[in-house]
């Protein structure tokens, strides 16, 4: 009798002492990451814990490397920032990290300079379209200049990807011509002259249009998928734009030249 109660009394125990351990009883802390990234993944010892910053995170307590990833390839040129930190039990550590600022800036029509105001006075940035990736966004706004332009003002954003346009007006030309210097040419064919380059600097500009808008759609296609593949087709109707656009313009030229000889 003593000997089957010992023996209930012990077999729970011997039981018990054998079980596995439950390893998912983990002593967890917790991680808030903030950074000035509008969509970023939050890697945890490279697993992803977030979709994006700003959210706190449950995480195993001790060392953990801790990383930002871009939604986008390459969005930040390679510079995805990542730091070892300490989690404590039952603790939320607060980690900020922050990744480059980067900026597209384009201006219709394309090859305009692009200035920025700092202490040391304007400095020449670069030409339209141009791509630039900073530590700190810019604190003034940008100049965008080209000759027989008026001169256009952008206020930059400061998130981790900025896309900015810029339309320049052009300048309004005031020639005075001596009457006795006019040139004298058949009425008829003057007239087909200028209707003529009107109609390619209406057309031409239709077709910049045209392409400008479908860059600018496969550039927000590659925002959401981050396909390198588009880059290519991106700079292809930049270009025809740009060609159009320069086309449109000294058609306009020769139009306003001839209109100011009458």
């Amino acid at each position: 009798m003593r000997s089957s109660l010992a023996l209930l009394i012990f077999l729970p125990a011997l039981l018990l002492a054998q079980a596995p351990r439950d390893t998912s009883l983990v002593a967890a802390g917790y991680l808030l990451v903030e950074s000035n990234a509008a969509s970023a993944y939050v890697l945890v010892d490279g697993v992803r814990v977030a979709k994006q910053p700003g959210r706190i995170v449950s995480v195993d307590a001790g060392t953990r490397v801790v990383r930002l990833e871009p939604a986008l390839v390459d969005q930040w040129n390679g510079s995805n920032p990542e730091e070892t930190v300490s989690v404590q039990p039952g603790d939320t550590l607060t980690l900020r990290l922050n990744v480059p600022y980067g900026y597209r800036i384009d201006s219709m029509p394309q090859g305009a300079n692009v200035y920025a105001t700092t202490e040391d006075g304007r400095v020449h940035l670069g030409e339209t379209p141009l791509v630039l990736h900073r530590t700190q966004p810019f604190d003034q706004p940008l100049s965008i200049e080209k000759p027989g332009f008026e001169a256009g003002e952008l206020a930059t954003g400061a998130t981790d990807w900025n896309t900015h346009t810029v339309l320049l007006n052009p300048l309004e030309v005031t020639t005075t011509v001596d009457p006795e210097l006019r040139l004298v040419r058949p009425q008829r064919n003057s007239r087909l002259v200028e209707l003529a380059a009107a109609g390619l600097a209406l057309g031409a500009g239709i077709v910049s249009i045209h392409y400008k808008f479908k860059a600018d759609e496969l550039y927000r296609e590659y925002e959401d998928t981050g396909d390198p593949s588009v880059r290519s087709e991106i700079e292809r109707f930049d270009r025809i734009s740009g060609v159009a656009l320069g086309t449109a313009q000294v058609s306009f030229g020769v139009l306003a030249f001839r209109l100011i000889l009458r």
